[in-house]
């Protein structure tokens, strides 16, 4: 039975505790403009976009939310050109608020993981996640759920991201787990406030799509499977297209990994089938997965076809209709793509080059996928017996086994660690390095 959006409701005005310079330029302007509602200022963005040729762009209210309390900065300069003509705000001003916003989000203080309880005195930071204190003490978190609650939410999911591209999943995969049950009780239960409904929903999509992913990097798939369903619920019943789409390509992920072409040839296929109101950002996305998909299931002409599609995506840049997730598809992703593609059709020696490439173009604070090609060069370079570069490899990837907890990493360098302890051509100093790498590896979940 096909999963369809409730009937649209009447919105509030606008109640986004207003971030940054740039948050508080647009909420500034839209209370000059008589607060509109999130869906009404976003299709005044839409009209000047169409306006100026462009009529099939996606701003919705998820786009308001974030520029005015999430520190999301547009990355066109035609999405500043047309909420400049919207909203009326100068262009000047508006670069300079989103330039200031983007060092403001830079200057912030990292997290830092704690569970004891705050003394009476202490200032607690209203960046804090939801669930790192149990006695986090916040309006918000008690009776039904409100605006605020809801913003609570996307500030725990900026705080979880950042701590999964440092160090992993493992360890903070189950908290996200149980922010998701406390928020999908509530709307079980109907406790929130009747006007932010859509809203929480969106926001149990997107926390879904988070733990689902966070599941999949700890190696626990039977749950990421179970999670992506969940995900895939909230995001239809809110209308959130975009993030139906990236919780897909999370699936096909899954489904490339777990070594199902044809599962995830369905699942890109899917996406692509409304190919046309897609970003280019996105389409380069689903061509990437689809080409693994192709790669596993041995049309090789076909998969590198699909990379090429994918890089011509990519070079048209940056457009307005790119939803927010998109920040990380760039071309160090499609590369480790591209490497894993050649290593599946056999072509370990342009495999191990890519890797390279990843790893030396891999942009700062994203140190798990920087360390997920390390592993998948070792396991390359054994394949290939090039025991030089695979001793290169362990003495960089020692050192920093402590600071990186993911299972999905775990068991792509314990496949690597076996094939070298099963080779007898390999040194003998090699192999005991192998052990010693393994036994630095977390127990297996």
């Amino acid at each position: 039975m096909a999963i369809t959006a409730p009937k649209r409701k009447a919105q509030q005005p606008l109640r986004a505790e207003p971030q940054g310079p740039l948050g508080h330029l647009i909420n500034d302007a839209l209370i000059r403009l008589g607060r509109p509602s999130f869906d009404d200022a976003a299709k005044l963005i839409r009209d000047a976009a169409a306006a100026d040729g462009e009529p099939n762009t996606s701003y919705n209210r998820f786009s308001i939310r974030n520029w005015i309390g999430r520190l999301v900065v547009p990355r066109s300069a035609k999405t500043l050109k047309w909420i400049s003509q919207a909203l009326d705000i100068p262009r000047a001003d508006l670069a300079a608020a989103a330039a200031a916003t983007e060092d403001y989000r830079c200057q912030q203080p990292p997290v830092a993981l704690t569970t004891a309880a705050p003394s009476a005195s202490s200032a607690i930071s209203d960046r804090q996640p939801v669930l790192l204190d149990p006695s986090f003490n916040n309006p918000s978190l008690d009776g039904p759920a409100d605006n605020g609650f809801v913003e609570l939410i996307h500030r725990s999911i900026q705080q979880f991201v950042q701590l999964d591209n440092h160090y992993g999943a493992d360890d903070i995969a189950g908290m996200v787990v149980r922010l998701f049950r406390s928020v999908t009780r509530r709307l079980a239960n109907g406790l929130y406030q009747p006007a932010i409904e859509r809203d929480l929903m969106a926001a149990a999509g997107e926390l879904g799509e988070l733990a689902g992913w966070l599941l999949f990097d700890a190696d626990r798939q039977d749950a990421a499977t179970q999670l992506n369903h969940e995900a895939l619920y909230w995001a239809t019943l809110s209308g959130d297209h975009a993030m139906v789409n990236f919780i897909l390509s999370n699936v096909g992920l899954q489904a490339i990994h777990l070594q199902r072409p044809l599962e995830a040839l369905h699942v890109a296929q899917r996406v692509r089938a409304d190919e046309s109101r897609l970003s280019p950002r996105v389409r380069a996305l689903v061509h990437v997965r689809e080409g693994r998909a192709l790669a596993l299931a041995g049309r090789e002409h076909d998969a590198f076809r699909d990379f090429q599609q994918a890089r011509a995506f990519f070079s048209d840049g940056v457009r307005g209709t790119d939803p927010q997730w998109t920040w990380w598809i760039d071309d160090f992703e499609i590369t480790g793509h591209e490497g894993l593609c050649h290593r599946e059709t056999g072509d370990s020696r342009t495999a191990v080059d890519l890797f390279h490439r990843a790893i030396e173009t891999c942009p700062a604070g994203r140190a798990r996928d920087r360390f997920m090609y390390q592993a998948q060069l070792l396991r390359t370079t054994a394949d290939l017996q090039d025991w030089p570069e695979a001793i290169d490899v362990i003495d960089r990837l020692a050192p920093a086994m402590s600071e990186m907890a993911s299972g999905r990493i775990a068991s792509i360098l314990r496949d690597a660690t076996a094939r070298i302890c099963q080779d007898e051509s390999a040194p003998t100093s090699l192999r005991d390095g192998a052990v010693h790498l393994d036994r630095l590896l977390a127990p297996a979940p």
